[in-house]
């Protein structure tokens, strides 16, 4: 999971600068490099962010497969606590 992108986000959440979803904002910045240069505009201009461009958009660059791998991390989980769970189950039936 790409962390920066992702407190850039909460961050233009939490300051009231936009309401749609992470997967949303990860789509936009991605795909429009003029919505990426409003961004860095907003953050630079309130005081949130204070280095070069060059830097804010090494620093935030979204992965190519930044929702894959919130997927796959949350099908992990999902599945470990499945075998677990399962696990449990079997145990408590055993002693039946």
């Amino acid at each position: 999971m790409d962390d920066e992108l992702v407190k850039l986000y909460d961050l233009l959440v939490r300051e009231g600068y936009y309401t749609k979803t992470l997967e949303e904002f990860n789509q936009k910045y991605k795909d429009d490099p003029e919505y990426k240069e409003k961004v860095f505009d907003v953050v630079s201009r309130d005081g949130f962010y204070t280095k070069s461009k060059e830097e804010f958009f090494d620093q935030y660059k979204p992965k190519k497969n930044f929702f894959d791998s919130i997927l796959e991390q949350s099908r992990s989980l999902a599945d470990a606590s499945k075998k677990k769970e399962d696990a449990i189950l079997s145990e408590s039936s055993d002693g039946d």
